[in-house]
């Protein structure tokens, strides 16, 4: 891996986390062993498939060293690169965890070819195939910066459909965008790629300090989920717990973070609390619910079945399949404020008429809304 790769998945597992950035990425070509692609990214039902091209030396002109190991030999590999990943072989990759995964055929891919040579800021943003295939290209300072003015993996792979569409074959930035919503027109200057991306954002985005201080935290949470929210061996799901968080946008995070806040308050409690809650419904119209209980202790066996049919509950009442439950306790024996452990579950939802009729008489989660 060069300095370039190494760089670039460094970006990558800042926002889209160690546990959907992938390494040792080769496919079999018959009996031949070849490289997938430079980085793949996961998040949702879309990878994001790199090419990184790094200027080594050589005697050619920026110029052609352009066309050649980017517009050409980046964009080729870029093609090889998704015909193998949609022929549906089940190549085997590894996060940066080394927990494998099987890649899936099914997924979107949104192309990106990043590449290192100061010398050139002036380039064709998106490439156009012949074939009609769009593939963003960025350098790499143009590269972090948009992530870092994103910061959210869906705006991410949002900015990059945006980007690919309002581009088209354009062979540089427009100086100035115009864009007419319902309510009012906005007129943005361009500059470079991070104005091109703060003009995206302020499009789509609430961008309140709260906001963004809310996408911090959410953001730190994600990061440290595996060594700081995983305790005990009720959580071996873990990583599909993250799925359902990394796929949400600022609104449900600015919701989440709310909820999430007020059961680690540090307060002692008299009895426990079992009303927070939100449901996300992605845009495929795909339900997830998130139940936030303050505890007086962790999960135990003990009590265990009450948490299970506490999910039950939650699951019939709002119809839905998947519920993360986390309970937040204190415990100042260990030297924390708080513990945050977690559950997942998964199950088909079936309605069940004792428990609707038990939810007919007592329902803890009468108001709320989803996100």
């Amino acid at each position: 891996m060069t300095i370039s790769e190494k760089i670039c998945n460094e970006i990558a597992s800042k926002f889209f986390l160690n546990e959907f950035t992938y390494k040792e990425l080769y496919f079999l070509n018959g009996a031949v062993k070849e490289e997938l692609c430079d980085g793949l990214i996961e998040c949702g039902d879309a990878y994001l498939v790199v090419q990184v091209k790094e200027r080594d030396g050589g005697t050619s002109t920026d110029e052609k060293w352009l066309e050649s190991k980017v517009y050409k030999k980046a964009v080729s590999q870029i093609k090889k690169s998704i015909e193998a990943i949609k022929s549906g072989k089940g190549t085997t990759v590894y996060d940066m965890y080394d927990q494998e995964v099987v890649v899936d055929s099914k997924f979107d891919i949104l192309p990106v070819i990043v590449f290192f040579n100061d010398n050139i800021s002036e380039y064709c943003r998106v490439w156009v195939s012949s074939t009609g295939l769009k593939i963003n290209v960025f350098n790499g300072t143009d590269y972090r910066k948009m992530m870092d003015t994103l910061k959210v993996p869906v705006d991410i792979l949002d900015y990059l459909g945006y980007r690919t569409n309002l581009l088209g074959k354009a062979k540089s930035l427009p100086t100035f965008i115009i864009d007419d919503q319902e309510d009012c027109a906005r007129i943005g200057r361009i500059a470079n790629e991070q104005d091109f991306a703060q003009f995206f954002a302020m499009r789509e985005f609430d961008k309140t300090n709260e906001t963004e201080i809310a996408i911090e935290n959410f953001l730190f949470i994600l990061r440290n989920f595996r060594e700081r929210m995983t305790f005990g061996k009720f959580c071996k799901d873990y990583k599909e717990v993250l799925k359902k968080l990394i796929i949400m946008k600022r609104r449900a995070i600015k919701e989440f973070i709310a909820r999430w806040l007020d059961i680690s308050k540090n307060k002692v409690l008299k009895t426990p609390v079992y009303d927070r809650f939100m449901i996300f419904q992605r845009s495929d119209g795909e339900t997830y619910g998130f139940l936030f209980i303050k505890s007086k202790r962790g999960i135990k066996e003990d009590n265990m079945n009450f948490y299970s049919f506490l999910i039950e509950l939650f699951s019939q009442k709002f119809k839905i399949n998947t519920v993360v439950l986390f309970i937040s306790y204190k415990d100042t024996a260990e030297g924390f404020d708080y513990y945050i452990e977690t559950i997942y579950s998964e199950k088909e939802y079936k309605p069940d008429e004792e428990i609707i009729k038990i939810l007919a008489k007592a329902d803890p989660w009468q108001h709320g809304k989803a996100v």
